[in-house]
């Protein structure tokens, strides 16, 4: 009898590399937001400076909308991060809960079935 067990050992690693790459999206969108929102800012000081124009009012209105959901987008990312963080967390329990019950039924002698007369 095998003892091994079918357990995918990288789909924890898969699940912590899906996690880091997930985190480092969040990353790059809160940069993203940042920015929009420096360029954003720059444009409105200008715009206050300077005769308004109307195509660049609305430039900047929808500018802004982007920003706004950039933002939301890394909230919402975040959720799923601490989601994925979860799961990976849960799978690490489940497998070293695994690995300790494969350790003691290998550590128990085989049962023999008996047949009755």
């Amino acid at each position: 009898m095998d003892s091994k067990l079918p357990v995918d050992a990288d789909a924890g690693k898969t699940l912590t590399d899906v996690l880091g790459q997930a985190e480092h999206v969040k990353g790059l969108v809160e940069q993203s937001a940042q920015e929009l929102s420096s360029v954003n800012t720059g444009l409105a000081q200008e715009m206050a400076h300077s005769r308004e124009s109307p195509g660049v009012r609305v430039a900047l209105e929808k500018s802004q909308a982007v920003e706004h959901k950039v933002q939301e987008a890394s909230e919402k990312l975040s959720e799923v991060n601490l989601a994925l963080e979860a799961e990976v967390t849960a799978r690490h329990v489940l497998e070293a809960q695994l690995a300790t019950v494969t350790q003691d039924v290998q550590g128990r002698p085989a049962m023999r079935l008996c047949t009755m007369p």
